[in-house]
């Protein structure tokens, strides 16, 4: 992403309006949104086995305490 940065940059800094330029600018900007919802993704799957370690792990404890 750091060279499609430096490219949107450019053609934005040269005042590029044609449709290829376009398509570059719109192309970065899908991959920025695809990047993003990898990255919830990512961090939504830890936090849900995080969440099931602690479930687990508190489920076990409980097992083991005489009652």
């Amino acid at each position: 992403m750091r060279v499609a940065d430096r490219v949107e940059y450019r053609i934005r800094a040269m005042g590029l309006s044609d449709t290829e330029s376009a398509k570059v600018l719109r192309r970065f900007e899908e991959a920025r949104r695809e990047r993003r919802a990898w990255d919830l993704s990512a961090a939504i799957a830890i936090l849900l086995a995080a969440w099931v370690g602690w479930r687990l792990a508190r489920s076990i404890r409980r097992s083991r305490t005489p009652a």
